[in-house]
């Protein structure tokens, strides 16, 4: 019968490889994202955020605009971080584009801008 040898004291136990990490799954889009989205313009709302303006195509097929929070934040002690698309922000079919106009005028207008 073979005899199994106890590690002597004091001896190092065997060095461990490092574990390479797993490679990042690749980000999947939303199931409720527009589908063919086209980036319109994009506006600096803060250091690590801005605001996303697209046009694209709802699941049914109707065209639609989202106006959205998109953010950067590096990562911070045990927080991984993340970069992406927020709950922050709306959507809203083609149809009620020029309401959605008149809206945003009447704030302007509140605010003290001229709007035609």
């Amino acid at each position: 019968m073979a005899e199994t040898q106890e590690p002597q004291a004091g001896a190092a136990a065997p060095a461990q490889e490092p574990q390479a990490a797993a490679p990042a799954p690749e980000a999947k889009p939303h199931p409720g994202a527009l589908q063919d989205a086209e980036v319109v313009t994009e506006m600096e709302i803060g250091r690590t955020s801005k605001l996303v303006f697209q046009i694209g195509k709802r699941r049914s097929g109707d065209q639609a605009f989202d106006i959205r929070e998109y953010v950067d934040r590096p990562p911070r002690g045990d927080n991984p971080g993340y970069s992406g698309p927020t709950r922050s922000g709306f959507r809203l079919h083609e149809e009620n584009y020029e309401e959605f106009l008149e809206a945003v005028k009447a704030v302007g207008r509140k605010l003290g801008y001229v709007v035609d």
